[in-house]
């Protein structure tokens, strides 16, 4: 678990999205026991389906839309806009993080990769918090 600047409540579980116009790459960091454990990946479409089929998919891994669950992506813009949506209505904690931002971060740099990418934004709450004094959770309503 880990504790962000500016939250009372501690966070169970990090997810970190990685949007392109049709799909979203989720990776989520699975614990083992008191140990970071192994990253379960999967792909969606851009659609109201396909935010459903996410929500089942991490309920399956013991992983609510709730305030112990935070989603980090980076701002792309209008590609990212129907999901953050989404998140918020279902009264999920999200993140959307600059770009320049992410890339700074523990020498982030883009694989071509969407799953690779999704993995490394998901440790992205982590590594901000460790590196910079104004890593604070941005919440979008």
């Amino acid at each position: 678990m880990i504790k962000i600047t500016g939250m009372e409540k501690e966070l169970k579980h990090f997810v970190g999205v990685d949007i392109s116009k049709l799909t979203f790459d989720v990776a989520l960091l699975k614990p083992l026991g008191n140990k970071e454990g192994a990253i379960a990946h999967h792909q969606f479409k851009q659609t109201a389906a396909g935010f459903a089929e996410m929500k089942e998919w991490l309920q399956k891994q013991g992983v609510l839309l709730d305030d112990e669950t935070l989603f980090c992506m980076e701002f792309t813009g209008i590609y990212n806009a129907p999901l953050v949506n989404y998140l918020s209505k279902e009264k999920a904690l999200v993140w959307v993080e600059m770009a320049v931002r992410i890339k700074k971060s523990e020498g982030f740099s883009r694989s071509g990769n969407d799953k690779t990418d999704a993995i490394k934004i998901e440790g992205m709450p982590s590594a901000i918090r460790k590196t910079s004094s104004c890593g604070r959770l941005r919440t979008i309503v």
